[in-house]
Order: C-alpha cells, then sequence, then structure tokens
C-alpha cells in the first residue's frame, strides 16, 4: 500500500515530507501480524528511508543545499563569484533582516490601528 503525503490517505503520523511516496507494509510474520512498517521514498532518486524522522533530516538538507545553489547563483549574477561563505551569510542575514524589520513595522501598524480603534469605542 503506498500513498503519497500531498494525498493524505489516512497516513496520520507518518505522514512524510511534501513529494515524498509513503508506504506502509504490514508484516507478515504470525508473530509480529499487527505491526506495519513505513518507507519512506524521496522523489527523484526513489531513495528509501525506513524512519520518518531521517526522511524529514534529508529533505532539511535538500533544502539547505537547494538554498545555498540558489544563493550562490545570485551572486554570480550579481557579481561576486568570490564572495566568501561568510559574505554569503552576511549577505542573506541583511536581507532576513529587512524581511524582519517589515513585517514588525506592519504588524506594529496593525496594532496601533487596533488600539486607536478601542480607544474610539471607549469614548462612545
Amino acid at each position: 500500500m503506498a500513498a503519497n503525503e500531498g494525498q493524505g490517505g489516512g497516513l496520520g503520523n507518518h505522514q512524510g515530507p511534501p513529494g515524498w511516496t509513503v508506504e506502509a507494509r504490514p508484516r507478515t510474520n504470525e508473530k509480529y501480524l499487527w505491526k506495519t512498517d513505513w518507507f519512506y521514498y524521496e522523489p527523484g532518486t526513489q531513495r528509501q528511508y525506513r524512519s520518518l524522522k531521517k526522511a524529514w533530516a534529508r529533505y532539511e538538507e535538500t533544502n539547505r543545499q537547494n538554498l545555498e545553489v540558489i544563493a550562490q547563483e545570485r551572486t554570480r549574477s550579481h557579481g561576486l563569484e568570490k564572495a566568501s561563505s561568510r559574505d554569503l551569510a552576511s549577505f542573506w542575514l541583511a536581507i532576513c533582516f529587512r524581511f524582519s524589520k517589515a513585517i514588525y513595522a506592519k504588524r506594529t501598524k496593525i496594532i496601533n490601528r487596533t488600539e486607536e480603534f478601542s480607544e474610539d469605542i471607549q469614548k462612545q
């Protein structure tokens, strides 16, 4: 019995990373008939993982590697081919900081509007 993660399929706690194939194999040994073994297959390579924890670890590692490749491509396109990993880290931290700063500003604006609205209600 195989099911893709994105389709749900009643996998419960055995739901694998997005795009991965999850397979449930009931045991045939009479002593362990009530047990089911779960297998997780990586997309593309079809590499098998027997542990959900290791499957998620591989998924995270692949995502991190993909982000590093994207960062390197972007730095090349900006003429920073010889940038060190420390420079790249600083570059991405600056981007994350700007993004978080924008979110904080928007959050503060919403809070201020909410406070103004509650003050208006109390005045009435």
